[in-house]
């Protein structure tokens, strides 16, 4: 039984590991290449592709490159939405990581849905002003 909780603890550990190996590997392409680049090989918006809208995290990849290559304004153009609320992502990404002790969990959860909810706040907004149509 011991053997098998040791192993699973070990598992876990190596799974994070990688998972950090993988997430250190993206930072490092992303910040090397420019993401308005047509000739570099990034993902593409399914939202945009699919629906024609942007989601809320249209530009995330220009914000994320501007802001690893320290041009911080730019990053605020890109996406202000990712802007405000990066600092949240980053400590849940940590908490993912298990880099940063656990908070109580409700709290969080209420987070969750605030942050949805602006979310969607977010897409109406940048796409309405983005519309072609006048609303009437």
């Amino acid at each position: 039984m011991r053997e098998s909780i040791v192993s699973i603890r070990s598992d876990a550990r190596l799974l994070s590991f990688f998972k950090l190996v993988a997430l250190v590997i993206a930072i490092a392409y992303i910040r090397g290449n420019n993401p308005r680049d047509s000739t570099k090989l990034m993902p593409k918006c399914p939202t945009k592709y699919f629906a024609g809208i942007e989601c809320p995290a249209c530009g995330g990849l220009r914000f994320a490159h501007d802001l690893l290559n320290f041009r911080f304004v730019e990053a605020i153009s890109d996406n202000p939405f990712l802007a405000l609320t990066s600092p949240y992502v980053l400590l849940e990404i940590a908490r993912y990581f298990k880099l940063t002790a656990d908070i109580d969990a409700p709290s969080r959860e209420r987070d969750h849905y605030r942050l949805l909810m602006a979310a969607i706040v977010w897409t109406a907004m940048r796409n309405l002003k983005n519309s072609d149509t006048p609303v009437h």
